[in-house]
């Protein structure tokens, strides 16, 4: 089974997880789907908060890009 990853995190989001982002594009860069993205949107909090249209934009534009 193939799988896609798309990867979002936010520019404020928790430190870890800009910290941890790098090998985390590793990971997905060794499973050999090179259609598998990581983003970083600017400003998102974590949970993305007042931030809802940006995310629907960000996974609409990397689904129609995968169709």
């Amino acid at each position: 089974m193939q799988v896609v990853a798309l990867d979002l995190y936010g520019g404020e989001d928790y430190p870890a997880l800009g910290r941890g982002a790098p090998a985390l594009q590793a990971v997905l860069h060794s499973t050999g789907q090179s259609q598998s993205q990581q983003r970083l949107m600017p400003q998102p909090n974590h949970y993305c908060a007042d931030q809802g249209d940006a995310r629907v934009k960000a996974v609409a534009g990397r689904l129609d890009f995968l169709q």
